[in-house]
């Protein structure tokens, strides 16, 4: 059985493709919740195109963070990555992180998880160095 992938354009020579599991597949997610529960008049071929291209906007720049990072030199350490999954990643029960659940995950699906907390770390980090020294002017 062929995954579902498909290609939505590229940014500066990247491909911007939706694959189950990725950042787009999961913006598309959160998007479609919030559309779902602020849905109005508007038909559902609206609501999809909203969706899609929502989550494709978010994805282009989301990449263009991540070629920023890239250019910069910015590094996330495994270590960092660990701490970020035990406290917020998708292994919890009860509201702590579970080695039973993680042991059970595939290999791909760790893989697939850590991928992402690293493309999440790496944007907060260089959002924060980006907007965390402007300063206001006093006028």
């Amino acid at each position: 059985m062929k995954k579902f992938e498909y290609t939505f354009g590229k940014y500066e020579g990247r491909e911007i493709t939706y694959v189950p599991g990725n950042y787009f597949s999961k913006q598309r997610e959160i998007i479609a919740e919030q559309v779902k529960q602020s849905s109005g008049s508007d038909s559902f071929q609206v609501q999809a195109y909203k969706v899609w291209r929502g989550a494709f906007e978010r994805t282009v720049l989301h990449t263009a963070i991540l070629l920023e990072t890239e250019k910069s030199g910015i590094y996330i350490s495994e270590d960092r990555i660990d701490r970020a999954i035990i406290k917020y990643g998708p292994y919890m029960e009860n509201g702590k992180f579970s080695e039973r659940k993680y042991n059970s995950t595939p290999n791909s699906e760790k893989y697939r998880t850590r991928r992402l907390f690293r493309e999440d770390l790496l944007e907060q980090q260089y959002l924060s160095d980006v907007y965390g020294h402007q300063r206001s002017s006093t006028k």
